[in-house]
């Protein structure tokens, strides 16, 4: 897991095999954060963006995780771009955010065998 300070526009860092930049890191007085990452290029496959999406936190002042309101990708030639955008949580203040956690992940993929049968209803 690599915690990257807020404020940190151009930063680049390592998960993994994977060297990420902060294109954007930035705290509204609404209490929004705004953060643009660069990531390694992607295949085409929708999941590919996802588990970036998935990895990507906020923390406030006092290390509550931020709700996420939204998510983009963006692409351009093997340039690859996600945003995701944070709000506050319900009933707080404007803590500002404090820390972007990047999650590394170890994704294994296996076939599981299984078959579809006709279970009765209650």
């Amino acid at each position: 897991m690599e915690v990257v300070p807020t404020g940190a526009k151009g930063q680049k860092f390592r998960v993994g095999d994977d060297v990420l930049a902060i294109q954007q890191a930035k705290f509204s007085l609404t209490g929004d954060t705004t953060i643009n990452l660069q990531v390694p290029p992607l295949e085409i496959r929708e999941t590919d963006w996802r588990s970036w999406y998935q990895r990507v936190t906020v923390e406030d002042i006092w290390g509550n995780r931020l709700p996420r309101t939204g998510s983009g990708s963006e692409r351009s030639g093997d340039d690859c771009y996600i945003s995701g955008w944070f709000g506050r949580p319900s009933g707080w203040f404007n803590a500002p955010a404090r820390r972007v956690i990047v999650e590394d992940w170890v994704v294994l993929e296996y076939k599981v065998r299984f078959t579809f049968k006709d279970v009765p209803l209650p």
